[in-house]
């Protein structure tokens, strides 16, 4: 008995160190990517407005005049069957260097850095492109986009991107963006 006792027990720690190991999903403004819709709306949506919608089985929403790390930006955040899938920011091209210190303070060093040529207004700029993931969700830093003045910060949610796209490829579901 004593040994089946201490078994479960060491099962019972082994599980709960695996589960608290596990990362999580990233958290944007006090909202993690895959909240629910409804979640989602009753706090941090509930200024943001109805934004065109431009993949299947995504809505997206605007959610202007916001900040992430003390910097302006506008947003548009999008949903995939109702959970959170990605969150789009546009800042000023001046804040570049602002938000990859606040995202390297945050996340620590950003596992791929390069540069990369963006071709805008019929010029090519050249300019920095960062990464981090944590392996549930990523993290993408453009210097550039969508023109010379703005650099982009886009946040995804790892699974559930995978998931869209292999309903794309597969063909459309029917179910509404918000299901």
């Amino acid at each position: 008995m004593q040994i089946r006792l201490t078994l479960l027990f060491f099962l019972l720690a082994a599980d709960a160190l695996v589960s608290a190991q596990q990362p999580q999903p990233y958290d944007i403004n006090g909202v993690k990517l895959g909240a629910s819709f409804s979640e989602w709306r009753k706090g941090a949506g509930a200024r943001c407005v109805d934004f065109e919608h431009v993949e299947p089985n995504v809505a997206s929403y605007s959610c202007p005049d916001l900040s992430y790390q003390g910097v302006p930006l506008q947003q548009v955040v999008n949903f995939f069957h109702g959970r959170l899938i990605s969150v789009y920011m546009v800042a000023a091209h001046a804040d570049f260097a602002a938000l990859r210190i606040a995202l390297k303070q945050k996340f620590g060093a950003p596992w791929r850095t390069e540069q990369r040529a963006y071709p805008l207004d019929g010029i090519t700029l050249n300019g920095e492109h960062n990464r981090w993931s944590n392996g549930v969700t990523s993290i993408n830093l453009a210097e550039f986009g969508p023109d010379r003045n703005h650099s982009v910060l886009f946040f995804s949610h790892i699974e559930i991107m995978a998931e869209k796209t292999r309903e794309t490829k597969g063909g459309a579901s029917g179910r509404s963006p918000l299901q």
